[in-house]
Parts: structure tokens; sequence; C-alpha cells
């Protein structure tokens, strides 16, 4: 654990170092639960930081692939049965973000499960529960999260409302199955912290627990559990600016190359980082990868007037 009162002690060189290291448990722990030594994996940290994005890059080299069943094709047999005539079959982890629902997770569940359990993948694919803050509140969801990730060799996935599910009945999915897929979890919510925080009844912590936060526990409980720690204005502004230098993100950004025919070049990105670093303290919004995207987009197509068009992210006052 960081100490954060001597982070201003720190150098940036330190900040970088610890940051390389924080990536590096965070990669390792991503391998070692596709490869099955952990039952799942929650990472902790804010939005738009690039957990997502590298989970990608990491488990894609490992050779994870996933089956997408809601984005499948299905037709109905001569006995008026739903039967699956492709599977959307893809490199890299499942990443579900905004909107999703339990019974969405449920089937992702089912069909990312290996041969070995009746599925499509040599090896059981792994889902990504991406930031989707509705799902990490709801109980039948967090339900089927804890029936994955029992530390059982057979674990049994039940979802008691799948034969009144139409689209769960479209794609043929039983109400109980045994699965082998895989579970990350990443999350701005502090999963281990927030049951300590009710256990010892702090300010705000006082009353009815919500009973989300029981499960949130469980979950803690058998997880690998990885926080970024970012919780530090100084440390999440290095960090992006690493991210920023070490995997030339801007240089190479799909969008900015489809909107402009070009990425950041490096002096552009030089630009966008002293930016940040000038008004990190009068920001409306969270710094993350995302606005150094929009900072760039107005330098590339206003080159001497993007400084003012900037001026909407930041409070005047």
């Amino acid at each position: 654990m960081i100490d954060y009162n001597k982070v201003n002690m720190m150098s940036d060189k330190d900040i970088i170092d610890w940051a390389n290291e924080k990536d590096n448990e965070y990669f390792e722990a991503l391998v070692d639960t596709y490869n099955g030594y952990h039952t799942g994996l929650i990472c902790v940290g804010p939005p738009g930081v690039g957990k997502s994005y590298e989970s990608r890059l990491v488990l894609e080299q490992e050779g994870c692939k996933n089956v997408n069943l809601l984005n499948s094709d299905y037709e109905k047999d001569d006995d008026d049965k739903w039967k699956c005539v492709r599977y959307d079959i893809g490199k890299g982890p499942l990443v579900r973000k905004s909107d999703y629902s339990n019974w969405a997770l449920y089937a992702d569940v089912y069909g990312n499960r290996s041969k070995k359990f009746g599925g499509q993948l040599s090896k059981a694919g792994v889902i990504i529960n991406d930031d989707n803050d509705e799902i990490m509140k709801d109980n039948i969801g967090l339900a089927i999260m804890m029936a994955m990730t029992e530390r059982e060799m057979v674990k049994d996935v039940d979802f008691t409302k799948a034969e009144f599910n139409n689209e769960l009945k479209k794609r043929d999915i039983p109400s109980k199955f045994q699965s082998d897929a895989k579970l990350v979890i990443l999350t701005n919510f502090k999963i281990i912290d927030e049951p300590q925080k009710w256990a010892r009844k702090e300010k705000g912590y006082t009353g009815k627990k919500p009973s989300y936060v029981t499960r949130w526990e469980a979950l803690g409980s058998r997880m690998e559990y990885v926080d970024m720690e970012l919780d530090h204005p100084r440390l999440l502004r290095v960090y992006v600016e690493n991210k920023l230098h070490k995997h030339q993100i801007l240089q190479n950004d799909g969008v900015l190359i489809d909107r402009y025919g070009r990425g950041a070049k490096d002096s552009e990105v030089n630009k966008v980082i002293k930016w940040l670093r000038d008004n990190q303290l009068k920001l409306k919004q969270n710094l993350d990868l995302r606005l150094a995207q929009d900072i760039a987009s107005w330098m590339i197509r206003y080159p001497k007037e993007w400084e003012t068009k900037c001026k909407r992210y930041v409070n005047t006052f």
C-alpha cells in the first residue's frame, strides 16, 4: 500500500516506477485468472485509465477467445426450437460495459464455457464487467458472479427466471448449468473497504447495510483483488501521463485517425500533458485518457485556438 501522505515527496520517476509495478500486478493477475489460478479478479480504479484496453491486449496475447451469444445468429428448427447457426467468436476477453443486465451476464457465463462443459471454446473465456455500476448493485447479477467464482472444481450457475426470459429461451440457455468461464470485475467501488466501513459504523455508514454490500464481501473474499490506488490527484496524473508516453495512445488513436487521417504528433502529446498538469485542479470532470483524447482532437482540429476550445473542461471561478 502506498502512503498517500508521502506522495508529494516522491519524484515523478518514483511514481512511474510504482505505476509500472501496479500494472504488472494487474497483468499477472489477469493471466493467472485466465489460467485458472484464481477464481476471478477484481481491479479497483477510476474509469478511463486503460484497465479494459490493457486487459484486451494482455489476454489476447495469452490466446484468450470469447463467445458473444448476444451477437450470434439463431433460427428455429423443424420442431420450432431455436438453434444457433453462427457463433460470434472473437479474440480476447468479452468486455461488457454499460446497461449490462443480469440475464445477459447469465448468457455470457453459459456461452464462455469450455468444451469440457459443453461450450465452444477449447479453454474457458473471460468475461470482463467493465465499470457497470448498476449490475454491481443488482443482487441477482451478484449471485451469478458469486456462483461462477466459487472455490470449487465444478461451478453450478443457475437463474430461476431463465425459463421465463424470452432472450434466454431464444438462445436455448437452461435455468441451470455448469461453467468454468472466468470473471474479471473492473470497478471504482472499493469492494473490500465498503463492508469494513459498515462493520466499523463509520460516518455515513450507519443504519441498515445495503444487501449488495454483503455480496461484495463474499466476492472480495474469493477473488483476487488489485487496487490501483489512484486516489491521490498526483498519482492519477502521473499514471495517465505515463500511459500516454509508454503506449503512444494518442499517436495511434483509432478515433483521431478516422476523424483527421492521423493521430497526435509527439509535440502535440507533450502539449496535452502540459495542459493536464496546468489545469488538473480546475477540471470539471475526472482526469483520464478520454479527456486527453478530447484535448488532442481539439488541437488537431483547431491548432491555433485549441486552448480556447478546451476552456469548456475547466471551472472558471
